[in-house]
């Protein structure tokens, strides 16, 4: 009885600690803003959220849609290359980076799709060419698959949409429902360096500034609390695979061999269900090659959007 008192004291005082080291206010987007959204950032009201978006280039257009707990910031060494030759679209999606949370706080596939629908529509994008990276990819290929006539190609890099036995460590926090709660006001930045070593196949690279960003835009008001909404309503452990096979988007799929958080078997998997799809891995990188290798991973997408339909 003794020792487990000492148990439950402990663990007491360990949240009293966290809370009066780890503590940290939401950041209102103002503050934000000067850093984070510089030109061309752009703002658009969607769903009770201010979306932020950037729209680059000229050409035919190429969307770019980043992965969880991310922004479009992902995107910016592609961007720097692809807007030479293309007109890149990427944003931040709900729930993530400066757009914050919608009104009735739900952030499921379906209403993500919706979403890109919607925005698209209001660029006046009738086709494009889409990528996705991790939830990205997720939301990529279901929209290719639900519009076939708007996307024409589509490019998966580490994308979920096949069961995973491990989620990654922070979504199992948030689905927690004694850990959600916490993680709701106490976020510590050794967490957010952690994720990152995850993520990049080489830690080494992973700069301050890099870490910061996540960081930051973690804190952006109301993120935490979609982000909890968002892991608490996501089943990674249990998703129908069947519509992958129903895809017939041309594909060119980019796995990081060294993806601790979606295994590169799932990369093999995508390449078998989606019929003429391309496959290319690269060794010692983790799960977002646009940010690890990104001049290597968008000369490889570049090829592939210029190249035939039934070609590299």
């Amino acid at each position: 009885m003794k020792k487990t008192l000492y148990i439950i004291g402990g663990l007491l005082l360990l949240l009293i600690g966290l809370q009066l080291t780890q503590f940290h206010a939401d950041i209102p987007l103002g503050e934000l803003k000067p850093t984070y959204a510089p030109a061309p950032s752009k703002f658009m009201m969607m769903d009770g959220a201010t979306v932020h978006y950037r729209d680059e280039g000229s050409g035919y257009p190429v969307v770019l849609i980043h992965g969880m707990s991310s922004s479009l910031h992902t995107w910016q060494w592609w961007t720097d290359i692809m807007k030479k030759q293309y007109r890149v679209i990427r944003m931040d999606l709900p729930g993530f980076g400066l757009t914050g949370p919608t009104t009735d706080n739900v952030y499921t596939i379906p209403y993500y799709e919706s979403f890109i629908a919607r925005f698209l529509d209001s660029l006046g994008v009738k086709e494009c060419y889409m990528v996705g990276n991790s939830l990205g990819g997720l939301i990529t290929w279901n929209y290719a698959l639900h519009h076939p006539q708007q996307v024409q190609k589509i490019i998966l890099l580490d994308a979920a949409g096949y069961s995973m036995k491990h989620p990654p460590f922070v979504l199992g926090l948030a689905q927690n429902k004694f850990f959600s709660t916490t993680m709701r006001y106490i976020t510590p930045r050794f967490i957010v360096s952690k994720s990152m070593g995850q993520v990049y196949g080489d830690a080494s690279k992973v700069t301050d500034s890099v870490t910061e960003r996540y960081f930051k835009l973690a804190l952006r008001e109301g993120n935490r609390a979609a982000f909890i909404a968002f892991a608490q309503g996501a089943n990674l452990r249990h998703m129908d695979t069947l519509a992958i096979q129903q895809i017939k988007t041309p594909a060119l799929i980019e796995w990081g061999e060294k993806d601790r958080w979606i295994p590169v078997e799932a990369a093999h998997k995508f390449n078998r269900d989606i019929k003429g799809s391309q496959l290319i891995t690269y060794p010692g990188v983790g799960h977002i090659p646009m940010e690890e290798i990104p001049e290597q991973s968008c000369q490889d997408a570049m090829r592939f959007l210029r190249g035939p339909v039934d070609g590299f």
